[in-house]
């Protein structure tokens, strides 16, 4: 059967089919389905908005016309935050599930005709979905606080695009080096949680060292967390210059995740 419908559908749409099912799977069952989908981050907005505003009394400051700071507000508070969140979200999710990718689904292994390429993928469009309906959720909510977008927001796809096609290259190298190294997960689990502080997710880039902020680059969220939330939240352009930058490295990092994985997947069978 396997090799019945590898032969006749293309790859793409195997793994559409494929993550469909897996977006099913992660709701069916529960009392509420899908809707849980829009409640989790719903409810980590309300811990982490009052966490950091009430208890840490974090302040976020916005440049306004005349060249002073001025702190933001609860809600447009909230907004920077989940808009940080919810990308943070999406690399935890592809970059943990990745890693299992192919260990999780020993059965497609054994199937001589079955891309094994799509596995991960999956994962990614798995992750993107629920990134999707955090992304509504922050837009309905912003367009309640501060009553409009700016036109800038026509651009959002444009700054999240290269984290999508970052963490496909992502995808394939934790996929690969899962399958051989299992404990692989445990060095990514704290890694990942680092990246929640080591950034402009919680606080903003200038609660940093003078001396520290140079390196934030190095995350793969600091650059299109701050683009995101230029074109979405401040309403001005992003840096391409930075934008461009990180592209470029995505598609070497993609380009080399599907190299490490094209050239290791003819051993998975053996070591499942």
């Amino acid at each position: 059967m396997i090799s019945f419908i590898t032969n006749r559908v293309p790859s793409a749409n195997i793994a559409w089919q494929m993550s469909r099912r897996a977006v099913a799977q992660r709701y069916r069952g529960s009392l509420l389905g899908v809707a849980w989908a829009f409640l989790t981050p719903l409810f980590m907005l309300v811990v982490y908005t009052f966490i950091f505003t009430k208890v840490f009394a974090v302040r976020w400051g916005q440049e306004v016309t005349d060249g002073s700071v001025g702190g933001l507000g609860v809600f447009e508070f909230a907004v920077v935050l989940f808009a940080g969140l919810s990308l943070y979200s999406f690399l935890s999710e592809v970059t943990l599930g990745a890693s299992t990718a192919i260990t999780d689904n020993v059965n497609y292994v054994k199937k001589v005709v079955f891309p094994l390429r799509v596995l991960p993928i999956v994962t990614l469009i798995s992750a993107l979905f629920q990134l999707l309906i955090s992304l509504l959720i922050l837009v309905v909510f912003q367009l309640i606080v501060t009553k409009g977008l700016p036109w800038t927001a026509l651009l959002a796809p444009l700054t999240i695009a290269p984290l999508v096609l970052l963490l496909a290259g992502l995808a394939w190298w934790f996929a690969a080096l899962g399958t051989y190294l299992r404990d692989i997960n445990q060095v990514l689990a704290p890694l990942v949680t680092a990246l929640l502080f080591l950034g402009p997710i919680l606080y903003p880039i200038e609660s940093f060292a003078p001396e520290v902020r140079p390196w934030l680059v190095l995350s793969p969220l600091t650059v299109p967390i701050e683009a995101f939330r230029d074109v979405l939240i401040w309403g001005e352009l992003p840096n391409w210059t930075h934008l461009g930058v990180y592209t470029l490295v995505a598609i070497v990092i993609t380009v080399l995740g599907w190299i490490v994985f094209s050239r290791t997947r003819a051993g998975f069978a053996d070591v499942l």
